[in-house]
């Protein structure tokens, strides 16, 4: 059956013909966003055998969306790789790509756009709504369904959720034309970019706060080539003078903060209460240690948009920079929560079989320790239940945001004065009732008080555990009060909100795990023995030092993972920490690593890597990058694929360093 399949290109065989793309217009009113990523579906024949039909699928992103002919153009491509697949396996195959439609959505207009190619025949395209009305397609859509491709490559290709199998994905914009084509695409529908939404900390998307915006500076940060997006900042502030803040923002990129600073004085005088033209000063007087100031634009920024999550955790951090830790605990405790939203999909029927060929020219010994998307095809089980039920990796948008927050308050004050500032500004439960003489032991219970931290744990487990911890100097945190009326004596102290008292708890569990592995290992290391865990277990215990800011700890937890699984997240933040260090040979190798891996997975591109290779190549030139890499002992396979993605990118855009 090899015969059946593209070469290089992953598929899905259907169970029934069309039932993917059925699933596909169902799922189209579920889109909230940009949508999901391009759904390519091909009908193949039997040359033998007329009536004998199959229905294949897979994913793609990247590819030009900007006309019919430019999707056609990939459609073509799969029915030359059939050909080719066909003359491997023997000329005697008799499979042929009948049709091939793909499906491109449309986050403005809210319609899925669909391609179809018949071979023989035409080409026919038709937009499709959510009640699978069928509309013609103009220019303005095509112009749309281009924008929201590029937006959904730049904006999720790094996204954990958006590495599933059978993505194929391509650098959208791949050359200087590209960049125009895009720049041209985003003056037309700027004012519609509020449509798409935003990030998750923010509430109500705006003009100069949404999806379109956020894909512009991603862009921008990834090559660095400021001139197409000030031209168009420029036109647009003539129409919008509120574009004047990206142009600020722009300009501190570029390190031209004359001008920012001018542009922002301007917009401030035209109106005093932009709270985003208040965070962005406050973010910049941070960066150059006038904290005093800062708090006085983040103050204003609180009283200008309460309702804004940026607004607060900026307060939050200049209190951090202050070290006053109490008002920036209660900063943080303001902070509006915002609930998270997943990723644009739609739920497909299960594959009667599917089909995810290794790329031919990447070498079995980048392979061997990796299986599906980078999962481990060594043991991934993890004996200690404690690490399998942590909290703190579910956190999304802002709660992750404000726990991170938290982390670096504790990682600065330490655990135990943090809960001694804690009980100084919010009442606790113990001090309420010492104070009211409402003493109830049902109301004592963990549990009722932290549901989703709580759940999983029995009180004789939790109890064994707590005492683990105590042991080793970390206390488990007091509730803090949930009540609405407070006597007298505590009233100068405030009610800590439910979702951060749970952060606390989060905390709480990461910290213990964490103290509990140090004092093992150096109990272990003392008495000459080896200290084991699984490789999953070794991810998990990384991801707690990294998350805690124990950078060391984290380095040496990811380096045993490697000695027997290949993990993509211990890579990617491995390369954070090598890019903090300096340390050019392991930025590299690590680069190689996540670029062999999202290659093996048909990904091309990733935003992070290119930026990454970007700042280094800024930096020490790209000579030195390849002679880095040529002393490396990876294979030539692989040092001619980073080669191919990253440094012909740089030459054909030119990137800062390129030359040297």
């Amino acid at each position: 059956m090899s015969e059946l399949y593209f070469k290089d290109i992953p598929e899905f065989l259907e169970a029934r013909v069309n039932e993917s793309l059925e699933a596909r217009t169902q799922g189209i009113g579920q889109f909230k966003e940009l949508g999901a990523p391009d759904h390519v579906h091909v009908l193949k024949v039997n040359t033998r055998s007329s009536s004998k039909e199959i229905g294949t699928y897979h994913f793609v992103s990247g590819v030009d969306a900007s006309s019919s002919a430019s999707l056609a153009a990939y459609l073509n491509t799969l029915s030359y790789s059939l050909e080719k697949s066909q003359q491997w396996f023997g000329k005697s195959s008799g499979w042929k790509v009948k049709q091939a439609v793909c499906c491109c959505y449309n986050a403005f207009s809210h319609m899925d756009i669909r391609v179809e190619v018949k071979i023989p025949g035409g080409v026919d395209t038709y937009a499709l709504d959510e009640n699978g009305q069928r509309h013609k397609v103009d220019s303005r859509i095509w112009s749309e369904a281009y924008m929201s491709e590029v937006l959904r490559s730049l904006l999720y290709s790094d996204e954990s959720n958006s590495r599933f199998t059978g993505h194929r994905r391509f650098n959208p914009i791949p050359n200087p034309d590209a960049e125009l084509k895009f720049y041209e695409a985003a003056e037309e529908l700027f004012f519609l970019g509020h449509t798409l939404g935003s990030s998750p900390d923010v509430r109500v998307p705006t003009h100069v706060n949404n999806h379109l915006v956020r894909g512009i500076f991603t862009y921008v940060r990834q090559t660095c080539r400021y001139d197409g997006a000030l031209n168009l900042f420029e036109k647009l502030r003539v129409k919008h003078p509120d574009v004047s803040v990206l142009l600020a923002e722009l300009y501190l990129l570029m390190d031209r903060e004359v001008n920012a600073v001018r542009i922002l004085y301007d917009s401030i005088k035209l109106n005093p209460m932009s709270s985003t033209v208040l965070v962005i000063q406050a973010r910049f007087l941070m960066t150059k240690g006038r904290y005093d100031l800062a708090l006085v634009c983040a103050k204003r920024a609180v009283h200008s948009s309460p309702s804004e999550f940026a607004s607060w955790a900026t307060l939050a951090k200049v209190y951090m920079c202050l070290e006053n830790f109490e008002s920036a605990l209660l900063a943080l405790n303001s902070c509006p929560m915002y609930a998270y939203h997943e990723q644009d999909s739609y739920a497909l029927p299960p594959p009667a079989k599917a089909h995810l060929p290794v790329p031919g020219n990447l070498p079995k010994s980048e392979l061997v320790a990796e299986d599906k998307l980078g999962n481990s095809t060594a043991s991934s089980e993890v004996t200690d239940p404690s690490l399998a039920r942590l909290p703190s990796p579910s956190l999304r948008g802002t709660f992750a945001k404000a726990y991170d927050m938290l982390t670096q308050i504790c990682s600065k004050v330490g655990w135990d004065e943090l809960l001694h500032i804690r009980s100084n500004v919010f009442v606790m439960e113990e001090e309420y009732r010492t104070q009211s003489g409402q003493v109830d032991a049902g109301e004592s219970d963990t549990s009722s008080l932290h549901p989703s931290v709580r759940t999983s744990n029995t009180e004789d487990n939790a109890a064994t555990e707590d005492e683990a911890a105590s042991d080793h100097g970390i206390d488990r945190p007091q509730n803090s009060l949930e009540a609405t009326q407070l006597t007298d004596t505590i009233q100068s102290k405030r009610l800590c909100e439910r979702w951060l008292d749970n952060l606390f708890m989060v905390l709480y569990e990461d910290l213990r795990v964490f103290t509990i592995w140090r004092a093992e290992y150096t109990h272990f290391k003392a008495q000459g023995l080896t200290y084991r865990k699984s490789p999953v277990e070794w991810e998990i215990l990384g991801d707690v030092a990294f998350r805690l800011h124990h950078r060391v700890e984290a380095v040496e937890a990811f380096s045993a993972c490697f000695e027997n699984m290949f993990s993509y997240k211990a890579w990617k933040k491995l390369l954070q920490i090598y890019v903090e260090d300096g340390n050019l040979e392991l930025v590299l190798t690590a680069i190689a690593k996540l670029t062999v891996s999202n290659y093996r997975w048909y990904q091309e591109y990733s935003p992070f890597l290119l930026e990454q290779v970007r700042n280094v190549m800024s930096q020490e030139g790209a000579l030195k990058m390849k002679s880095v890499l040529a002393a490396t002992n990876l294979e030539k396979e692989v040092v001619t694929l980073v080669e191919r993605l990253y440094f012909d990118w740089a030459n054909v855009f030119q990137i800062d360093g390129y030359d040297m």
